[in-house]
């Protein structure tokens, strides 16, 4: 097995000896060049994908599946609760902002606290 978030980074002889590809989402266009010569030729509209992923979304060719496929990956219970934020969520929240705000603000930036 073998894991990486910079595909370009590894050498393409190693690449190509994976047999089983899972792609998660990917926006470098250098990386996702490397992945596209990793797989088949039939594939390779399939990485114009990658960078419209979800997060737990990824695509998955070669001898682990029957067919490439786009999977979503089940989230652990266990699992840290970081998720991507929903943007049009907080836009639509309103905050006042008051001087005790900006008070607070600059007495945490002066004593470094966060």
């Amino acid at each position: 097995m073998l894991a990486t978030q910079r595909p370009s980074e590894l050498d393409e002889t190693v690449l190509s000896q994976c047999g089983t590809l899972i792609a998660l989402r990917m926006n470098n266009s250098t990386d996702r060049s490397n992945i596209r010569s990793a797989i088949q030729d039939e594939l390779q509209t399939m990485i114009d994908l990658l960078p419209s992923l979800r997060t737990g979304e990824c695509i998955v060719s070669g001898e682990g599946v029957k067919i490439p496929s786009r999977i979503k990956f089940f989230k652990a219970s266990n699992a840290p609760k970081g998720a991507d934020p929903k943007v049009s969520e907080k836009w639509r929240v309103s905050k006042t902002i008051t001087v005790n705000d900006y008070k607070q603000l600059i007495n945490l930036w002066r004593n470094q606290k966060f």
